[in-house]
């Protein structure tokens, strides 16, 4: 468990069809990818495209977290697909969902 949360750690080499097959053992998923330095920014557009196909036929959501990401705007994105710019604006969001619990 990470600060209450049952934590699943998967390698970048997981296609999103395994991520669909994990998601029939749990009925809300909250996917979180750290982009340090890969993708590179040109693929990152290609990659967000993949992950709303991904949100369609489910509950899930998916969280991008990276200093890359800053210039995207979240209202562009549906809402099951949130965008922070740093681990730290996460955490927040993370710890203010546990507050209100």
């Amino acid at each position: 468990k990470l600060r209450g949360y049952h934590t699943i750690y998967i390698g970048r080499s997981i296609s999103f069809k395994d991520l669909t097959r994990v998601g029939l053992f749990y009925p809300l998923i909250t996917w979180v990818s750290i982009f340090t330095t890969s993708p590179s920014i040109n693929k990152i557009n290609t990659h967000i495209k993949e992950v709303q196909s991904f949100l369609e036929n489910n509950s899930h959501e998916y969280w991008l977290i990276g200093n890359d990401l800053s210039n995207l705007k979240q209202k562009s994105y549906p809402l099951k697909l949130k965008i922070f710019p740093s681990v730290k604006e996460a955490l927040s969001i993370l710890n203010s969902i546990n507050d209100s619990l």
